[in-house]
């Protein structure tokens, strides 16, 4: 099967506790899922939790990524005297689902996970538009922070390059070069006959992020690229 094809299906975690027993997610982690019964308003979310409907799961020493259908979140976890697991934190930050899956790199020296999603805006006249967002997660305060949010549009020279085009991104990937201290995210779309298009932004880690470069290859048609930074990019 091809990876482009492939989907997430839900399933049931199982977790080994700090005595070594086997036991549910949804009664290992009902603590830290608390936290979350009102994210979104209408407890989607926390019904996907304690439901068990979890698409992803991972865990980064004492912190843990969880991702449904409807969001995800990474959590710090603490362990009581009675051995449950608690939030570290009261800090909350729930992330909805944008338009993509999210992807996220550890930095195992500073002790940080940087995530980013993809929000698809519109697509008028030639013109496509989404945001890129990229966040950092501390391990070791357990926050959460929003560090760079970009409106990116493309705008394609001709009409007959837009047919068939696929708003639904697929899953971006993000990678970091610790030689130039910039964060990579690259995704890819397809127009009608599945041939794929490529975009790669370039993002400098300094005291900010900052976006320095975007890059495209896109067979079914040529477009200019420009960011809400106005750089000049392809």
């Amino acid at each position: 099967m091809s990876l482009y094809i492939q989907n997430n299906i839900e399933g049931k975690l199982w977790l080994r506790n700090v005595l070594g027993n086997i036991e549910s997610g949804t009664e290992m982690l009902s603590a830290i899922y608390q936290k979350y019964e009102t994210a979104n308003g209408n407890n989607l979310f926390y019904s996907q939790l304690t439901a068990n409907q979890i698409l992803r799961f991972d865990t980064f020493y004492d912190c843990i990524f969880v991702e449904t259908k409807n969001g995800c979140f990474f959590e710090k976890i603490n362990i009581d005297e009675y051995t449950n697991l608690i939030p570290y934190t009261k800090y909350f930050f729930y992330n909805p689902k944008k338009t993509t899956h999210v992807d996220y790199w550890f930095d195992e020296i500073d002790k940080k996970i940087y995530f980013t999603d993809i929000e698809y805006v519109s697509n008028i006249n030639l013109n496509i538009e989404f945001i890129l967002y990229l966040y950092e997660f501390d391990c070791v305060t357990g926050i959460t922070e929003l560090k760079t949010k970009e409106q990116i549009n493309f705008k394609f020279k001709t009409a007959t390059s837009l047919v068939g085009f696929n708003p639904s991104f697929e899953n971006p990937k993000i990678t970091y070069n610790s030689d130039t201290k910039n964060y990579n995210v690259s995704f890819i779309f397809r127009n009608i006959d599945q041939t794929f298009a490529l975009i790669s932004i370039m993002i400098k880690k300094q005291n900010t992020f900052k976006i320095t470069k975007i890059d495209g290859i896109v067979p079914f048609g040529e477009l200019d690229a420009s960011s809400s930074n106005h750089f000049s990019l392809i």
